[in-house]
């Protein structure tokens, strides 16, 4: 009687550990999943570079642009695509601008091209973070 009473006991806990581990497995499943990297509206996480304009193919819609390498200490080509969801900053569209300008564009790699998110002109001698030429004369007018 000893030996059944046991034999119970035993198939009972493990019956318990084994729903138990089931249950835990079944809320580690639920946990979100780690970003991969992907934008919302263009799907993968989007890419920027700054340089300055080498060549502009206003049929096929593109720019491409010179860049230093970081890591390879050269300069790069990199060649965007403008499309209709494409913005322009200080820019009303590809045609105000012309080779030799500096230019920033975010883009996203898309069937083998790098499609433009976001096109912006850059004002020569500024830099991220600082103030737009005639920010000096409106603080010396207002005081």
């Amino acid at each position: 009687m000893k030996k059944i009473l046991l034999c119970l006991v035993i198939a009972a806990f493990s019956i318990g550990v084994a729903i138990s581990a089931s249950s835990i497995s079944a809320f580690a499943d639920d946990e979100k999943p780690a970003k991969e990297g992907k934008h919302k509206m263009y799907g993968d996480k989007p890419k920027s570079a700054t340089g300055k304009i080498k060549a502009i193919d206003a049929k096929a819609k593109t720019v491409t642009l010179t860049k230093k390498d970081r890591k390879e200490k050269k300069e790069i080509e990199i060649t965007v695509t403008v499309t209709d969801k494409t913005k322009f900053k200080e820019i009303d569209s590809l045609d105000d601008l012309k080779v030799g300008d500096k230019i920033g564009a975010k883009y996203v790699e898309k069937d083998g091209k790098m499609i433009a998110k976001s096109i912006e002109k850059k004002v020569q001698g500024e830099r991220k973070g600082h103030k737009k030429k005639g920010h000096k004369e409106e603080k010396e007018d207002g005081e």
